[in-house]
């Protein structure tokens, strides 16, 4: 167990190095386990009590070194960990913003530390889409106050989004959720002027969201902050929405 673990490490303590030697551990452990091998490290450290400040001086950068997220650094436990109570968003980031790291290394990330059933959930995709946003707005240096899409950094983000929210017959309580938290991002940024309809934009250009999922987002969008205002800066992109599908029903009669 991780206590026993713990014990073994005390007279590291004193030299800072017990945290270091317990992230090789857990590394290595990774390593040889299967793809659940996250969840199942995550339960027993919550079980143990365990807590990275009683393991190291500087526990963040720790975490941050080996990628480590999913891993709480308080010492409170949790009686149950939910599928969807882990925190991936750390990690994400550091991926997204790693020009060295490929799809394929957040696919194998994502698939490592989520399991298949909560991918499909709403909170997955409400952290995969923050942090696919986040990494995506730039302010604008001509214009302060306001933001920019990065079209470098969206295309990034662009085939992990479509991955997950396109991933079965009816996405649109999926679509919806990453809508939502695209509405809470912008709602904290206070809506600066056009980001809501340049993201919307740019998520039907790319086929990431489809228009039922935009529709079913106006009319039945969960989170209450902020989405009348965003409702009424996207005016202009659902009259676009409804003149392209009007002239798409034309073209196929």
């Amino acid at each position: 167990t991780f206590k026993v673990i713990k014990g073994a490490l005390g007279p590291l303590r004193a030299s800072d190095k017990a945290g270091l030697v317990m992230c090789e551990i857990i590394k290595s452990a990774l390593e040889h386990l299967d793809d659940k091998g996250s969840m199942d490290i995550q339960q027993r450290w919550g079980k143990d009590k365990m807590s990275w400040t009683d393991l190291s001086d500087n526990p963040a950068e720790l975490i941050q070194k080996y990628k480590l997220d999913f891993l709480s650094t308080t010492s409170e436990p949790k009686e149950v960990v939910s599928e969807t109570d882990i925190d991936i968003t750390g990690t994400l980031r550091s991926h997204f913003e790693d020009p060295n790291s490929s799809q394929n290394d957040v696919f194998s990330y994502i698939d490592k530390a989520v399991p298949e059933k909560a991918q499909k959930e709403g909170q997955f995709i409400k952290d995969l889409m923050n942090v696919a946003c986040t990494f995506c707005f730039e302010a604008d240096p001509k214009a302060v106050g306001m933001y920019e899409i990065s079209e470098e950094n969206f295309s990034r983000v662009m085939p992990i989004l479509k991955k997950y929210l396109q991933s079965g017959k009816d996405n649109s309580d999926l679509e919806l959720h990453a809508l939502d938290a695209a509405q809470l991002l912008i709602h904290e940024m206070k809506h600066p002027r056009d980001l809501a309809y340049m993201l919307f934009g740019k998520l039907e250009d790319d086929e990431i969201i489809t228009e039922t999922g935009f529709r079913h987002w106006r009319e039945n969008g969960k989170e209450q902050q902020g989405h009348g205002v965003m409702r009424q800066n996207l005016k202009s992109f659902y009259t676009e929405l409804s003149q392209d599908s009007a002239d798409d029903s034309e073209t196929g009669s």
